[in-house]
């Protein structure tokens, strides 16, 4: 196992994904249909196959902490780059443990909370559960955001395409679509899922971004998300050299994954 599996929450969720592809080999309960992606059916829910009935039930019961931040968006709404920077914000030592982001990370409804019990505090939580599912709690904060409903569809369409677990290499954008608005999608459809949250977005807890403003003013968005976790990172980053340099970062990790098409200016 790579050295950057070396602690035994890492190890945990490891194994834990490298169960989830096993089992994914052996699951005679999934059918691939011509006309949209492979998922799996959970209590009567649609979940893409990285997920299985024992992660998710133990996900919805999760142990929560004061710290805890969950950054929640339907899928292909552009949390990876939140969560990245979030990550970049708590933890000094995150860039150069090399560990990937899926686990640094780690993904509620995948993992469930047996392996998220492991987690050293504060947790970074990645989740695509509606309201209902997710766990809550007052103390701890979620950031929730969205994208527009069209460049999430062809966004997802080129993901299910190109990820093999999918089993949809040939599948075509207008079966997707129909796919993409019907009650089999995986996590509901978009409209559903914003809907279930809609209620939440204006508690103090709750940090509401936009994925087209994010990108329009990066600086500006970053600057919102550290007073919202606020505490030891908002004192930190009042140091306008320490908050300078990460800047610096966010802009070359931003440039290295070629997102050329956002506003990186202060």
């Amino acid at each position: 196992m790579a050295t950057i599996f070396n602690e035994p929450y890492l190890v945990a969720a490891k194994d834990r994904y490298d169960f989830i592809l096993e089992f994914n080999k052996i699951d005679n309960k999934l059918k691939n249909e011509k006309y949209r992606p492979l998922n799996r059916t959970i209590d009567g829910k649609y979940f893409p196959v990285i997920i299985e009935k024992e992660s998710f039930v133990t996900a919805k019961k999760l142990l929560m902490r004061f710290d805890d931040i969950f950054v929640v968006s339907y899928p292909k709404s552009g949390s990876t780059w939140i969560r990245e920077i979030v990550l970049r914000l708590i933890n000094d030592k995150y860039v150069a443990s090399g560990v990937p982001q899926f686990f640094a990370s780690p993904y509620l409804e995948c993992f469930g909370s047996k392996v998220l019990d492991m987690y050293p505090s504060p947790r970074v939580i990645k989740t695509h559960f509606n309201f209902n599912d997710c766990p809550k709690n007052n103390e701890c904060k979620y950031i929730y955001i969205i994208r527009n409903p069209k460049d999430v569809l062809i966004n997802y369409y080129q993901y299910v395409k190109s990820n093999s677990s999918y089993c949809y290499e040939n599948g075509t954008f207008n079966d997707f679509f129909n796919h993409f608005i019907s009650s089999k999608m995986e996590f509901g459809t978009y409209f559903e899922s914003i809907k279930s949250w809609l209620s939440y977005l204006d508690r103090p807890n709750v940090l509401f971004l936009v994925y087209e403003d994010f990108c329009k003013d990066i600086f500006s968005n970053i600057i919102r998300i550290i007073n919202f976790i606020g505490g030891s990172i908002a004192e930190k980053y009042k140091d306008n050299n320490k908050l300078q340099i990460f800047w610096n970062e966010i802009v070359y990790y931003f440039s290295k994954h070629n997102y050329i098409q956002l506003n990186m200016e202060m």
